[in-house]
């Protein structure tokens, strides 16, 4: 298992959670991949270790797994926040969440989930009567509805939510609900207006003809008190007939192919054309071409060009300074373990103009100042233990799996006399 950690390729970087999630629900939780088939009623059960916040989607993936029959644990290590490990864990979330110190300890959680997945299944032997979904809370068990739908007061019915009741509705006046949906309707002397939403009055409808379309206006039809005039979109004067519109001539730019690339700026009887913010007007008048130097390129700056008015600014990315030529970028020397190849196997720490090597818990620095080696017996490998390996301080001990006593020789195992069965073992992922 730890040579099979060891090549593990990362899906992307930082804590992506929610990606994890999809790809054992996609990969790992299938028949091909090994899962046993629902009808046979195994539970499918992922547990989520995770020492950081989620950085992508993980509600919206916790609860399509959770929809597709998978049970979540999540499992804060370190400094995990407990809101994110609410919005992974299964419910009720008291009984999927778990909290251990360091990835050490985690041992220590083990029993937690011998015995809740291979115990009985509340949801399988008795009769839950649950409408939608039965979600097993250890002895016990609790009723899920699907999305869009509440648990009824019995705790096992599921009731569909009323957009009109809960208010999750745009009608202007009156919500009246649908099999799955909602329609919206007005009150009495009101009419629907085309949106399906908004109510107008009826009464003025069939007396105002702005309302009611019957008017010949091109552009803007104004009720008055006994009927209607027209009016026209800025730019544009309405003709002598008193319907429809011309474009004024004031705003030439209407009037003629200015040719503007950006925009056309009227003045009386002719234009002028204009640019956008970082454009300057072209000799010809017309065309635009940028002024921002960072953007016209040729800057020379190794990293990171800053446009200032009239001109730009060089600047470096983090850990670097700019040198005398202002444009070029060397490191900080302030730490060396960037500057230098260090050569150390797992970490470098800056001492000023200098460095040290360090290594991982379970390693000791090897003579050579650079290279790690194990401490811990059991990863030293050579133990002879025929089960497991457990690393006590400066020695090991061997111990044997569940129904398994340790031989004399302290190294091999023998079936005990008492032989526990169990439930079928769950489809048990673990997801780093």
């Amino acid at each position: 298992m730890l040579a099979a950690v060891n090549v593990m390729q990362p899906l992307s970087t930082g804590t992506m959670t929610g990606l994890a999630i999809t790809y054992a629900l996609d990969n790992a939780f299938t028949e091909e991949a090994g899962a046993r088939p629902k009808s046979q009623g195994i539970p499918r059960v992922a547990i989520i270790v995770t020492d950081g916040r989620p950085q992508d989607k993980v509600d919206e993936v916790a609860e399509r797994a959770r929809r597709a029959g998978l049970e979540l644990h999540a499992v804060g290590v370190g400094h995990a926040q407990p809101p994110a490990l609410r919005r992974i864990a299964s419910h009720p979330t008291e009984e999927h969440i778990h909290y251990v110190e360091n990835y050490g300890l985690i041992e220590r959680i083990s029993a937690k989930f011998r015995d809740r997945l291979c115990g009985e299944d509340a949801c399988l032997v008795v009769e839950h009567g649950c409408e939608h979904r039965c979600v097993s809370a250890g002895k016990s068990y609790v009723c899920e509805c699907e999305q869009g739908y509440t648990l009824a007061p019995d705790g096992r019915r599921c009731l569909i939510i009323d957009p009109c009741e809960s208010g999750k509705h745009d009608c202007e006046q009156l919500c009246v609900s649908t099999n799955d949906s909602f329609i919206c309707r007005c009150k009495s002397t009101f009419i629907l207006n085309p949106d399906g939403r908004t109510c107008r009055s009826a009464v003025m409808s069939i007396s105002d003809p702005c309302a009611s379309g019957d008017h010949a206006c091109e552009h803007i039809c104004v009720t008055t008190d006994d009927s209607y005039t027209c009016r026209c979109r800025p730019g544009f004067v309405l003709k002598p007939d008193g319907r429809t519109c011309d474009i004024a001539e004031t705003n030439v730019c209407l009037v003629l192919e200015h040719g503007c690339e950006h925009h056309c700026v009227s003045t009386g009887d002719s234009y002028v054309c204009t640019c956008e913010s970082g454009y300057t007007l072209s000799p010809d008048g017309r065309s635009c071409r940028l002024t921002d130097l960072c953007l016209l390129g040729g800057h020379g700056c190794e990293h990171l060009c800053l446009s200032i008015p009239g001109s730009f600014r060089c600047v470096c990315h983090e850990n670097y300074i700019l040198n005398d030529d202002g444009k070029t970028c060397q490191l900080s020397e302030t730490n060396v373990c960037l500057v230098l190849e260090h050569g150390c196997e797992h970490h470098c720490v800056s001492t000023g103009d200098s460095y040290v090597c360090t290594c991982e818990s379970g390693y000791a620095l090897s003579p050579d100042g650079r290279t790690c080696l194990p401490t811990d017996v059991c990863l030293l490998g050579g133990h002879g233990c025929e089960h497991l390996c457990l690393s006590i301080p400066g020695s090991f001990r061997c111990v044997c799996h569940e129904n398994y006593i340790l031989n004399d020789d302290g190294k091999t195992c023998q079936l005990s006399g008492l032989v526990t069965s169990h439930f079928p073992t769950s489809s048990l992922h673990f997801i780093l």
